[in-house]
């Protein structure tokens, strides 16, 4: 299994504007180097979340259909599923016929869902023979980001332009403000 973002957000979740408010600096002083510890500060972030903050596109593959009736999509929340495709037992890759399934948005993660009496396709055995690429993140603007994710990302943003840590630093008053998650990330 591979989990893979094929197309990034357009946009950053936080604007460098509210992040020079936040810091209380002069506007456009330190533009690159904000953009710079956004960036950083972004993927740690995410990670420790294990959510998609704005709108990009991922793709999982498997090597095989799942045992159960439903596929959970990683990095939600799900917006859609674009394609849903599989190796079929000749090597020729097809779509899942959608009358098989259906895609719930509402839950969290979002996921693929076996239709009642439906069972999946006959994939090769072969690595990588499920492929689903989807959209996922709160939208495609910072405004709809909720607002304890980015005030986390501003926290720390400010933290590496203060003291000038390591990408991946997470402290107690950021893991508190994300949700209290106790695990540790690279």
């Amino acid at each position: 299994m591979s989990l893979t973002q094929t197309t990034p957000p357009a946009v950053a979740p936080v604007e460098l504007s509210d992040l020079e408010d936040y810091l209380r600096i002069d506007p456009d002083s330190e533009d690159t180097l904000l953009a710079q510890l956004l960036d950083a500060a972004l993927g740690p972030v995410e990670d420790f979340l294990r959510r998609q903050l704005i709108t990009a596109t991922w793709t999982k593959t498997l090597d095989a259909f799942p045992a159960e009736e439903f596929l959970a999509l990683e990095r939600p929340p799900l917006q859609s599923v674009t394609s849903f495709q599989y190796v079929d037992l000749d090597g020729v890759t097809q779509d899942v016929d959608s009358a098989v399934y259906s895609v719930d948005t509402s839950s969290d993660p979002g996921r693929i869902v076996l239709e009642y009496d439906q069972s999946w396709p006959y994939a090769r055995a072969q690595i990588d023979a499920v492929t689903i690429v989807y959209v996922a993140g709160y939208g495609d603007a910072a405004g709809d980001v909720p607002e304890r994710y980015k005030l986390g990302l501003k926290y720390l943003v400010s933290q590496y332009y203060a003291h000038r840590l390591e990408a991946g630093h997470i402290d107690d008053g950021l893991r508190n403000l994300l949700g209290g998650r106790n695990f540790a990330f690279a």
